[in-house]
């Protein structure tokens, strides 16, 4: 589990405590899908393999854009092919 995740949970009462006025609906919100992600018992994607049949269940993750567990890597990835795109723009500008 995600290390700001696990102080989220530890914390999450004090800081609703002290801060509940200031939160709006959408830190609200990601504050519960952070908590959700990746833990829910009633949520889950479901691998199967056609080759041998081997069924697996995963719990599913939040969807958040803010959460650090299940959408750290998507981001990683976005920025990575965009920074391939202006590197690859920049081989290739035309003479003067």
């Amino acid at each position: 589990m995600n290390k700001f995740i696990t102080l989220l949970e530890r914390y999450h009462q004090q800081l609703e405590a002290q801060y509940g006025g200031l939160l709006n609906q959408d830190i609200r919100r990601a504050i519960t899908d952070m908590l959700h992600c990746k833990s829910d018992a009633t949520r889950y994607t479901q691998w199967h393999c056609g080759h041998c049949q081997h069924d697996q269940q995963h719990p599913a993750s939040c969807g958040n854009r803010s959460c650090p567990q299940c959408l750290h890597q998507t981001t990683s990835n976005w920025l990575a092919r965009q920074t391939d795109k202006l590197t690859w723009s920049t081989k290739f500008t035309h003479p003067s």
